[in-house]
Formats: structure tokens, C-alpha cells, sequence
């Protein structure tokens, strides 16, 4: 695909938030981003622009999404953080769609944004080839009252271990950060479910996108541990509940997105929240059950295959099955709240808004 976007989402969203914010009275979480020309604004713009590409008319779909997370000002703390969370995982989603429209598929495939599978169910995205229709789902947790608690607490789990072992480890640390493995296992049933009626006239390989923060092992170590892995034959609820899901791709985005979300830097140059070659890698996970993944599909994410690798040969701490985590800085790092996290997110929204009368979007090459 090209470099260059299309700024006609750039300023339909514009005009749709002005004229939300005129029926209202309410401004919107992006208002300030889309004003001012900022990085995300511009990644948005492009991601949407890159997948009407695929799907003409997916455009106007897409940018109601966005609108549909309304804002008040009046809206209580806990809940602008679950606004906010929300529009995290949307732009988590658009990231994925882009690097699933700009995959280079053959000639004749068709595209279709949350197709309606048999049994009611819509997964994310699906593409169909001449001999095989891939699916993908995407998900994105919400990581603001975690991050919370992993900042504060010296020992940090990443999968279950035998209740006496958490005992244990509790009675000697004090505070302890637990796994993130039951939202991982949630995503995969609701994955399943969406997979799992689709038709298999011919080959269907269907793929898990989700989106996480830096911090990799906390989704890698879940799924594929060899002591309770989910995508493992010791997956600790039932490997054949989640037979039709192939794959999983954890992408690690969420911290770009959050940071651009709280940035008001204006460079011209979108791109942080799309996945590409060159970035920080991500990492794909077979299930044991399930059917190969293409090369090419593991290859456009960005992402190394987990499935058989030695501990020995992971890139690094943060993406490895870690089997326990202790923050030997904890003491010296100031204690903070999900509350203060909240506040923190919400600095760029209570600024005042800079809106130029004669907004041009830098040229990009």
C-alpha cells in the first residue's frame, strides 16, 4: 500500500465532530487530536483510508465507531476511563485491519468488515481467496487498573500456578500482580464462537489478533506455558473448547497508542499505531489443534513464531513465558492508584483546545 493517505477521513472526521459537538454541546475524546493535526489523528486517517482501500464504504462505518464513544464532561472518573478504554481498543482494532487490508492477497480475494457468520456471530474481518477464506478477530483488554497494580506490587505472576504456590508467594511479598490469563481464555471462547460456524466448504484458518501494552510475556506466558498453556494440550479449560481458533498474534501496540493518545506533538508523520516491519516485533502462537498459519500472515504482522521456541532464544524479557516476574526497583518507584492512572490519561482532554482556522495536514511523502 502507499505512504501517502486519502485526508478525506481526515476531514469528514472533522466535520462530524464539529457537528456532534453543535447537536450536544459535547466534545468528543478525539476533538483535540483531529484540530490539530496530531500523530494519532493522522494514523487514524490513514488506517481508514488503507481499508476502504479493501472495502469501499467501510469509511463512514469505521469514523461512526469512533463517534459512538460519547464523552461528558459530567461523566464520572470511572467511567471516562471506561470511555477511554474504549477508544484504546478501537484504534487497536483499526491498527489490525490495516495490516490485515495492506497483506499483499491475490487477485479476486474479497473483503468483508465483520461478516455475519451462520450462527449470528461477527468476527472482525474476512478475507476469502480462490481456495481459502481466512478470518480474524481482535481483541484489546483493559489494562489501566492492571498497570495500576503491576506498578505497585514487587512480585508479578504471568499464568496461574497451584493455589499453594500463590499462597506462598503472597505470605512472602505482600502484594502480588495476577495473571491476565482469564480475559486471554475469554477472548478465545468468544474467538471460537465466531469461528466456529462458518462454512468449511473450503479451507477457513481462523486467526486471534490481540492487542497488548509492552509488557509481551503477560499474554505469551498464558498461552503457551507448558505447564497450563492455553494453545497447549495442558490448557488448564479444555483445549478442544477452542479447536477452530488457529492462531493467536499478540501485537504490541498499546503503549504507542496510549502515548500518542496523551501526546499533542504535531510531526506530520503518522504511523506509530500501524504494524510494519521495522518496529518493535510481535509474536504469533499456534494451537496445537488447530491449522497452520500461513507464513505470509505471521510474516505481515511483524511477528515470530512462539510455538516452539526455546526459553533460551526469546529476544528478551518482555516477550518471553516468563515463569515470575519480581520489580526489584519497587521500593524506590512512588505508589500509585487506578485512580491517578485515570487522571493521567485524561491530561490531553482537559487542556484547552487549539482549533486553527485554516487547517491544512502537512504533506506527506
Amino acid at each position: 500500500m502507499s505512504e501517502k493517505i486519502s485526508y478525506e477521513p481526515f476531514f469528514c472526521f472533522i466535520n462530524k465532530l464539529k457537528e456532534e459537538e453543535r447537536k450536544t454541546g459535547n466534545r468528543h475524546l478525539l476533538d483535540f487530536h483531529f484540530y490539530n493535526a496530531t500523530n494519532i489523528a493522522l494514523s487514524i486517517s490513514k488506517a481508514i483510508s488503507d481499508i476502504d482501500n479493501r472495502e469501499n464504504g467501510i469509511k463512514s462505518k469505521l469514523i461512526q465507531s469512533f463517534l459512538d464513544i460519547k464523552y461528558k464532561k459530567e461523566l464520572s472518573l470511572n467511567e471516562k476511563t471506561k470511555r477511554f478504554e474504549q477508544l484504546v481498543q478501537l484504534i487497536s482494532e483499526v491498527s489490525v485491519l490495516q495490516c490485515v487490508c495492506n497483506i499483499d492477497w491475490p487477485a479476486g480475494s474479497t473483503f468483508e468488515y465483520e461478516p455475519k457468520a451462520p450462527n449470528g456471530k461477527r468476527p472482525e474481518f474476512k478475507v476469502e481467496t480462490d481456495n481459502t477464506t481466512y478470518i480474524f478477530e481482535v481483541k484489546a483488554p483493559s489494562l489501566i487498573d492492571h498497570k495500576a497494580k503491576r506498578t505497585n506490587n514487587i512480585f508479578q505472576m504471568p499464568y496461574r500456578y497451584h493455589s499453594e504456590i500463590f499462597k506462598n508467594v503472597k505470605e512472602l511479598y505482600g502484594g502480588v500482580t495476577l495473571p491476565k490469563d482469564n480475559p486471554i481464555k475469554d477472548f478465545l471462547l468468544s474467538a471460537q464462537d465466531k469461528f466456529s460456524s462458518f462454512s468449511k466448504e473450503k479451507e477457513v484458518i481462523s486467526i486471534l489478533v490481540v492487542v497488548w501494552d509492552s509488557h509481551m510475556y503477560e499474554a505469551t506466558a498464558p498461552l503457551v506455558n507448558q505447564f497450563n498453556g492455553l494453545l497447549t494440550e495442558n490448557n488448564w479449560f479444555g483445549i478442544e473448547k477452542i479447536k477452530d481458533v488457529d492462531g493467536v498474534i499478540v501485537v504490541n501496540k498499546m503503549d504507542y497508542i496510549i502515548n500518542d493518545l496523551m501526546s499533542q506533538h504535531v510531526t506530520g508523520i503518522p504511523g506509530n499505531i500501524e504494524i510494519k516491519q521495522g518496529d518493535m516485533p510481535n509474536v504469533f502462537a499456534a494451537n496445537v489443534r488447530g491449522k497452520k498459519v500461513p507464513e505470509f500472515i505471521i510474516s505481515a504482522f511483524n511477528s515470530f513464531d512462539a510455538s516452539h521456541i526455546k526459553p533460551e532464544d526469546w529476544i528478551g524479557a518482555d516477550y518471553a513465558p516468563l515463569d515470575m516476574v519480581m520489580w526489584t526497583q519497587m521500593p524506590q518507584i512512588k505508589k500509585v492508584s487506578s485512580e491517578e492512572f485515570s487522571n493521567k490519561i485524561q491530561i490531553p482532554y482537559k487542556q484547552k483546545l487549539m482549533i486553527t482556522t485554516t487547517l491544512t495536514p502537512p504533506y506527506l511523502e
